[in-house]
């Protein structure tokens, strides 16, 4: 390990130089006075490193400023550095102490674009996920003539134990992605529940849809699911709606109920 003691003196002094020139532009006696050295000594230093593009002095005035070797310097560190390799180890100290995925993120022209980002582990396996899946699409069949209150309660109970069961595991996208996915089938479940046009449009009218957007979007015919997922149902039966017609949101009992190691 290096010490003070093996320090080449000429380079501390270069180096003490070129951090007050960091911050601003000085003169020969300025230097001088801030880094304690003779002037006759930073006079020396000064000569060199001008002949070296080390650093530059403004015509004008005589005072002495970084030059232009520094900043090739500079523009090769960057090139070098590969900040998603050197952040890696700081992502995962985040994820390890939040328990939570973490992102790397580069701001371009104020939009964020991910360029990295790691994930905690998950006690959940692919196939249960299948699985949960293909018990939503059968209770939410919009061919099974029940109830949507009864189809509601089903869900609830398989949310809760799913939840309940893997709440050890780190999950948040996952539950928001499932949320998403109830809250879609559910609206085309309520969708058929109104069967004619006329009653589409009118309800669609009565949960705050215009006149117009309605009646149009009575009549999309087979174009169900763009309808549920991001047209006028999507607006009309929002999240809180259905959570006061009684659906468990997914991400907001995981977020109740998780465990944390």
């Amino acid at each position: 390990m290096s010490t003070k003691s093996n320090h080449i003196q000429s380079v501390d002094k270069a180096f003490a130089i070129l951090d007050y020139l960091m911050n601003q532009e000085m003169s020969l006696s300025e230097l001088s006075e801030a880094t304690g050295y003779p002037k006759s000594t930073i006079h020396a230093f000064l000569a060199t490193m001008l002949d070296l593009a080390v650093i530059d002095q403004n015509e004008s005035d005589g005072r002495y400023r970084l030059g232009r070797r520094l900043f090739e310097y500079g523009a090769y560190v960057s090139r070098s550095w590969n900040i998603v390799v050197l952040s890696k180890a700081y992502l995962r100290e985040l994820m390890a102490a939040t328990g939570e995925s973490i992102f790397l993120a580069q701001l371009i022209d104020e939009a964020l674009l991910v360029v990295d980002s790691v994930e905690p582990s998950s006690v959940y396996h692919d196939k249960s996920v299948a699985k949960f899946k293909a018990r939503v699409k059968k209770l939410t069949c919009r061919s099974w003539g029940v109830d949507n209150k009864y189809k509601v309660l089903k869900l609830n109970e398989l949310i809760r134990g799913w939840v309940n069961y893997f709440k050890i595991g780190s999950m948040k996208t996952l539950c928001e992605k499932l949320d998403s996915r109830i809250r879609c089938r559910l609206r085309m479940c309520i969708w058929k529940h109104w069967k004619t046009p006329k009653n589409r449009a009118k309800n669609l009218i009565k949960l705050g849809i215009s006149r117009k957007y309605a009646w149009s979007t009575a009549y999309y015919g087979a174009h169900i699911a763009h309808v549920c997922q991001r047209g006028a149902m999507n607006v009309a039966v929002t999240k809180e709606r259905l959570t006061r017609f009684g659906l468990v949101s997914m991400f907001d009992y995981y977020i109740d109920k998780r465990v944390t190691c």
